[in-house]
């Protein structure tokens, strides 16, 4: 996705909304491109998991798409909403250790969810996330949390 040339969420903004601990705050920071969200992952996270054993799917990748989605929906329909259903992931084997990386999240025909791509900085698709749909979560955030995610979605 093309980086960010108007206005742009910070990962204190997302997380002022979000209550994600530390090793999930993976939003270093999101903006528009075009009719969807783009959202580049921290550099600076903890560690995953603890003991060596490998995961077999790259789950703070996959939370990459969750969260740059949920941004989308924050900042256009002011919708708080939590994962409740995916119809694919694919990840590349060395996805977990990529590097830097956007995730790009294209709302689907009808708000009917997402379909979320994450791209390494060389180009290579990490993560592909197929048919994510959610549902809102009560309660939702105050409108003046909401104010810059809407002035970088709209």
């Amino acid at each position: 996705p093309a980086p960010p040339e108007g206005a742009r969420i910070t990962a204190e903004e997302v997380y002022a909304v979000y209550f994600h601990g530390r090793a999930y705050q993976v939003l270093a920071e999101a903006w528009r491109v075009g009719d969807a969200s783009a959202g580049r992952l921290a550099s600076d996270l903890p560690a995953n998991h603890a003991g060596d054993d490998p995961l077999r799917v790259a789950p703070r990748l996959v939370e990459l798409c969750f969260q740059t989605a949920g941004m989308w929906e924050l900042g256009t329909t002011g919708r708080m909403a939590l994962p409740t259903g995916v119809d694919r992931v694919a990840a590349a084997a060395d996805a977990d250790d990529a590097g830097p990386a956007v995730a790009l999240a294209t709302p689907l025909a009808g708000g009917g969810g997402f379909d979320v791509v994450v791209v390494a900085d060389d180009g290579r698709v990490l993560v592909r996330l197929e048919g994510y749909r959610t549902i809102e979560l009560p309660g939702g955030p105050d409108e003046q949390s909401l104010a810059p995610l809407r002035a970088a979605m709209s």
